[in-house]
């Protein structure tokens, strides 16, 4: 590999190491991060992390004690469900900057995409000539 090619390969792997520090910390500020939504009703409010993870369950009224348990528990559902996907568009939102906008934000914080293996198949390919150039002999 050429000198100019070596530090195109090493500006790479720089940027590489940049991107996934800083998905590092998205990750992080991501716990920080808190959303609340109420049941159609107004009855009940749920707040989750920036993960999604369901931190607080609030009963506004009594009305949730003259609910059929099925209705209860699909009312807590709902209302977890769309905290979740609010929570996850708050943050992708946020984050959509930081992504080339080939990679939406919303997929990797949901997990859609292995980022691990995507990195370390960019680490593998970086050791490997580029397409069209063999190995120098000399």
């Amino acid at each position: 590999m050429t000198a100019a090619g070596q530090d195109m390969v090493e500006a790479a792997m720089r940027e590489l190491q940049r991107s996934r520090e800083r998905l590092v910390a998205l990750r992080s500020t991501m716990s920080e991060a808190s959303t609340t939504v109420s049941s159609k009703d107004k009855a009940i409010s749920v707040t989750v992390d920036g993960r999604g993870a369901v931190t607080g369950i609030a009963f506004h009224s009594a009305k949730f004690r003259k609910m059929a348990p099925a209705e209860l528990g699909a009312a807590l559902v709902d209302a977890i469900a769309a905290a979740r996907q609010s929570a996850l568009e708050r943050v992708a939102e946020t984050f959509q900057p930081m992504f080339p906008s080939a990679l939406p934000a919303k997929d990797v914080l949901s997990g859609k995409l292995a980022l691990d293996a995507m990195f370390a198949d960019a680490i593998k390919a970086a050791g490997r000539p580029m397409p069209g150039e063999g190995p120098t002999v000399s």
